[in-house]
């Protein structure tokens, strides 16, 4: 039986004996979360305060949590044994600095209460159990939908979660998943969101096993030429910010070559792009067998359309999408839901809030 930790309602912190610092989630979303997977046979340890909304179902473990540092030790706790995480509590931004002792009185008109930036409680899990499926949450009000996203995926840099869902205050019924990608998925019911989170937690990835040798020789001067002919075309299209200061090369080329194909670097800067090049021998039993550097995540879909289309010598992905083509619903990247799916095509495609795989012919004609 697989295990979920879910957290839910408000996280406070004491200010005295009697008063708290807290805020008005009342883990209502978090509560249908669990009784989902427990319906799905799931051993699901629901983590929250006293005064929550609690699931319906009875076979839902109920851990009761008083306060940050409280809620800090017991997520560690359950997360070293669990399969996944669901960290949809509303926890404290400010902590105050010292506990007053007893209970504040009312003599005096004014008092000063200091507070300071509460540790991301987030951010330990992958530390005490790095393969568990993490899942933040990150909730803002009135702002640019840009905004939202890049503060979700500061939540993933920061925490290496593999999701967070993010919503405004204005609309909490539409919820975008950022993933490690930065790709964008709107989702609005709380099943169809748990159905994605299941679907995902058993995604099975492709891993890269280096060998020794010259990736540029083994490919030949022609098809090194063609694969920098191709960047020098597209090359605004790899310039990304993820972040406001964080300016990477994101997206991949992969020409075709006698024994293999030749890509790009894994994205970093404009110079690993087209230096730090892989040549990608063969893939087996979900390893990629791969000359010189790690290759791209996309590598197992790469073979896959090359393998299934004779008339494409090159394949082009970059995040933006590309009007007049297919339209496809996102899958994770170096998965082999991905590689099945999408390797069947025949013809270039979009995955939604993702970007474009483009196959191209002898002549860099779009198929």
């Amino acid at each position: 039986m697989k295990s979920i930790l879910i957290s839910a309602g408000s996280v406070y912190d004491h200010i005295d004996d009697m008063k708290i610092i807290s805020n008005v989630s009342r883990g209502t979303s978090g509560a249908q979360y669990a009784d989902f997977f427990a319906s799905k046979r799931y051993r699901v340890f629901f983590l929250c305060n006293k005064l929550c909304t609690l699931p319906k179902n009875n076979g839902v473990e109920i851990v009761y949590q008083d306060g940050y540092k409280d809620y800090m030790e017991q997520v560690k706790k359950y997360s070293q044994n669990t399969d996944m995480a669901i960290l949809s509590a509303a926890v404290c931004n400010y902590i105050p600095v010292k506990r007053f002792k007893g209970k504040i009185g009312g003599k005096n008109e004014f008092i000063t209460l200091k507070l300071k930036l509460a540790p991301k409680v987030i951010n330990e899990v992958k530390k005490v159990k790095k393969n568990i499926f993490l899942i933040g949450f990150k909730l803002l009000s009135g702002v640019k939908e840009k905004e939202l996203v890049d503060a979700a995926y500061k939540v993933i840099l920061d925490s290496h979660a593999n999701i967070v869902v993010a919503n405004d205050m204005r609309n909490l019924k539409e919820k975008l998943i950022i993933h490690r990608d930065k790709s964008i998925k709107r989702i609005s019911s709380s099943e169809g969101l748990c159905n994605y989170f299941i679907e995902l937690s058993e995604d099975r990835f492709f891993s890269t096993k280096l060998i020794d040798g010259n990736p540029k020789a083994l490919a030949g001067k022609e098809k090194v030429n063609t694969l920098l002919n191709i960047f020098n075309k597209y090359k605004e299209k790899f310039d990304i910010t993820l972040l406001p200061g964080d300016k990477r090369f994101l997206g991949c080329i992969a020409v075709r070559c006698k024994n293999g194909i030749i890509t790009s670097g894994r994205e970093k800067t404009q110079s690993s792009f087209i230096n730090e090049l892989s040549f990608i021998k063969s893939i087996k039993d979900y390893k990629i067998y791969a000359v010189g550097n790690k290759a791209s995540f996309n590598s197992s879909l790469l073979w896959a359309l090359f393998k299934n289309n004779s008339e494409c010598e090159a394949i082009v992905h970059y995040h933006h999408e590309v009007k007049g083509i297919t339209n496809l619903s996102y899958l994770p990247p170096g998965t082999e839901r991905e590689a099945k799916t999408y390797g069947k095509l025949k013809h270039s495609f979009n995955i939604r809030g993702h970007g474009c795989i483009l196959l191209l012919d002898k002549e860099g004609n779009l198929i």
